[in-house]
């Protein structure tokens, strides 16, 4: 369903996998409504496990 109510076929394709500190990512994302392509988005840098405090992920009180 798209931002409208209206219901659509939505595709997602991933492609661009480059290996990063061993792992297969993609780097290029491109989305589809109906088939027409609606966004593309290119990833230029990829940094996993950076060591993020783990109070960044606690619940609000």
């Amino acid at each position: 369903m798209n931002d409208s109510g209206v219901e659509v076929e939505e595709e997602e394709f991933r492609s661009d996998y480059k290996k990063v500190d061993g792992i297969m990512f993609p780097h290029s994302f491109t989305s589809f409504e109906d088939g027409e392509e609606i966004e593309k988005a290119t990833i230029t840098n990829v940094k996993f496990n950076t060591g993020l405090e783990d109070s960044l992920f606690e619940m609000s009180k």
